[in-house]
């Protein structure tokens, strides 16, 4: 199933990154990039705009350092589509004994268009976030990126 990015009447959330001055030079550190993502959660669509910041001073040491604003990591996985809330309802519900079809035709029921085998793929994440709760796992890391 093909999902249409961007078609739905989608909440707008504009995050910018916390941090004002450089730590090197002191400067006040300008936008550097918008990144937009478009990501489905069970309380609807959101647009979301990222803001990151970097020193504009060439020669600084710190200009290499682009911050980003963590609240991004907070409604989704990088790369990923569906937000956290999506992920943890799929893993609870398969592992309480849901196929991942009967998920997946609740999740659509809901609004929410997923295919079973990407029903499938979101719940590895999960997987691979409650190995990370569990303790410090490198592969597991590795997966999420």
């Amino acid at each position: 199933m093909k999902r249409p990015v961007g078609t739905k009447p989608a909440r707008e959330i504009i995050i910018t990154a916390a941090e004002t001055r450089c730590v090197e030079c002191g400067e006040a550190l300008k936008v550097c990039q918008h990144r937009e993502r478009w990501i489905e959660r069970l309380d609807g669509y959101l647009h979301v705009t990222r803001r990151d910041r970097k020193c504009p001073i060439t020669e600084c040491p710190g200009a290499v350092q682009i911050f980003h604003p963590p609240e991004d990591l907070r409604l989704a996985l990088p790369y990923r589509s569906y937000g956290l809330d999506v992920t943890l309802a799929i893993g609870e519900r398969h592992l309480r004994g849901e196929s991942l079809g009967s998920v997946q035709r609740d999740l659509n029921a809901r609004g929410i268009l997923i295919d079973q085998r990407h029903t499938g793929r979101v719940f590895r994440d999960f997987l691979a976030l409650t190995n990370i709760a569990l303790g410090d796992d490198a592969a597991a890391r590795e997966a999420l990126t």
